[in-house]
């Protein structure tokens, strides 16, 4: 914990650590907000920009067979839950 944290968290010569541990937590808050937003922007430009020169690959098994593409979650829709008789 900072110096400045404790001071301002000192209550009759004691430190109130409820406050302060919250204290430290708001102070880094906006610093980690601001660095993740300006991560997910970087890397979002950065694969706009390669997306024509380096176009995704499809999904791939160990043999190099492409994945199909339903089911591809496990989720099932509700029709297809529903539509189903029997066990």
């Amino acid at each position: 914990m900072m110096p400045e944290t404790q001071a301002v968290n000192t209550v009759d010569g004691t430190v109130v650590w409820d406050e302060a541990v919250w204290d430290a937590a708001y102070i880094a808050s906006p610093i980690a907000v601001a660095v993740s937003l300006l991560a997910m922007v970087v890397v979002t430009l950065v694969t706009l920009v390669t997306q024509k020169s380096e176009p995704p690959l499809p999904l791939t098994d160990v043999d190099g067979n492409p994945l199909a593409l339903e089911n591809r979650l496990g989720w099932v829709s509700l029709w297809s839950v529903l539509s189903k008789s029997g066990p």
